[in-house]
């Protein structure tokens, strides 16, 4: 909405000309009750929370899955996102916070004990296998295919969502045949619960000239994540009985095995800093990225991993103190 009598007094005075006095409206602005619009509309397009909500999933394989759980899992993306926005958690913790927020059919899902209040609450359970978002409900789930896991979807979540790196699409033919086969097996799963072996799948298409250098950049991740269903929750078998193989191996030679590992190699990467400040700078201009914001870019992601401040409000200072954001090119009329 309209800026409110504070900043407008201030802006009219020229107040916010002085860095400091900027700082602290920017400081009041981030603890004001409207920046839940900032949490739900960046996140929203961001991380694909916007679409939880509305994600199919089969009954026969899915049974405990409803439009509501879906609901209450995006709610959960929401809050856990908007816990980063309003605190001074860094941003690492975003993939390793021991932590959830739960309703009351959302943690009979996770198999938590009962918050016992209306709404949601803050919860954390060390022995639930699940750690940071990605151990998410909502993320497990809107990255699956209605009848299964799909660890290649939830990869290239990863890769582009998370760290900025997206792998290319598949050639055009390749791309065709993929999206027969799964329709395919969505006409299928829907009158059967047989289950597909991922792992021999998933190595098949590695085996494919076409396919092999892009499934090696991705797949890992996503094999890493199979203990978890398509609908999120945690398993150590398929429905066949066959025992889940969660071990995987990057392309530059790390081994993962589970999600901890996962969390462990996102945590490390310096992309994970990198691309939220470029989602954000896209966000807060309302425009794509160009050659020349790079440096501005750079310095800063510098200056906030460099800082006192490593959380997102803390990004939200850098981005909005930097010339891009101050700044705007004169048009010129014809």
């Amino acid at each position: 909405s309209t800026p409110d009598t504070t900043l407008l007094t201030d802006a009219g005075a020229g107040t916010l000309a002085d860095p400091t006095a900027f700082t602290a409206t920017v400081t009041r602005m981030m603890t004001d009750p409207k920046i839940d619009r900032l949490v739900r509309n960046f996140s929203g397009q961001w991380l694909g929370i916007r679409g939880v909500a509305g994600h199919r999933a089969f009954p026969i394989q899915f049974p405990d899955w409803s439009p509501e759980l879906g609901a209450s899992m995006a709610e959960e993306e929401y809050l856990y996102f908007g816990q980063f926005v309003r605190t001074a958690l860094p941003w690492t913790e975003f993939i390793h916070a021991d932590m959830n927020f739960v309703d009351s059919r959302l943690a009979a899902f996770y198999g938590m004990p009962d918050p016992g209040a209306a709404g949601f609450t803050q919860v954390s359970v060390p022995d639930d296998q699940r750690q940071g978002f990605l151990g998410l409900g909502g993320f497990l789930a809107g990255s699956s295919f209605p009848q299964r896991t799909s660890p290649t979807l939830r990869a290239k979540r990863i890769l582009s969502d998370l760290l900025c790196s997206p792998p290319p699409d598949p050639p055009p033919g390749v791309k065709a045949a993929v999206d027969a086969a799964q329709a395919a097996a969505e006409a299928q799963a829907q009158t059967t619960s047989d289950m597909t072996d991922i792992r021999a799948f998933l190595d098949a298409h590695r085996t494919m000239p076409d396919c092999k250098a892009c499934h090696a950049l991705f797949d890992p991740y996503g094999m890493a994540l199979e203990n978890f269903d398509g609908i999120g929750k945690y398993r150590t078998a398929y429905p066949n009985g066959a025992a889940i193989d969660p071990t995987a191996t990057l392309i530059d030679g790390t081994m993962l095995n589970g999600l901890p590992s996962v969390v462990t190699s996102i945590t490390a990467n310096p992309k994970l800093s990198s691309c939220v400040s470029q989602k954000m700078f896209i966000y807060s201009l309302g425009r794509t990225t160009v050659t020349t914001d790079q440096p501005y870019l750079d310095n800063i992601v510098y200056n906030w991993a460099s800082g006192t401040d490593p959380s997102l409000r803390g990004l939200v200072q850098q981005l909005v103190t930097s010339e891009p954001f101050q700044m705007r090119r004169g048009m010129v009329t014809n």
